[in-house]
């Protein structure tokens, strides 16, 4: 009896590791998404990366590797923080370079909420109606 419980729960252990793994995550392709991909899902998900798009722009797409390497201590070399950046901002930013279109809706807009040095939120609101 005692087999058959141990097998059991075994399985049942199994299983639920098996059904709480995340599903992958697939980055927009392009320039520098190897690089993205290496260093960012070291430390972290990359749905990090799709939860926070499309409001950030170069400023705080920066301020954000930048985070990561200064305050959580991310083993980023100064060549990839800048591909990251660039990446990011060309395909999960509102400053895309020319004749890369900004992804997500542009009816929103974010407001940046925090401390200096804590780690930066972004509230996305939509924008107000006349007369309310």
């Amino acid at each position: 009896m005692r087999v058959v419980l141990f097998v059991v729960a075994a399985f049942a252990l199994a299983a639920g590791a098996t059904l709480a793994q995340e599903p992958p995550i697939k980055l927009k392709d392009g320039p520098g998404r190897d690089v993205v991909e290496n260093n960012c899902a070291a430390c972290h998900s990359l749905g990090y990366i799709e939860m926070n798009s499309p409001f950030p722009d170069t400023k705080l797409w920066t301020a954000e590797v930048n985070k990561m390497i200064k305050t959580y201590g991310a083993p980023i070399a100064p060549d990839d923080a800048k591909i990251i950046v660039e990446y990011l901002v060309t395909n999960y930013g509102t400053q895309a370079p020319a004749g890369s279109p900004p992804s997500g809706p542009a009816a929103a807009t974010p407001t940046e909420t925090g401390t200096p040095g804590s780690a930066t939120r972004i509230d996305r609101q939509a924008p107000r109606e006349e007369g309310r």
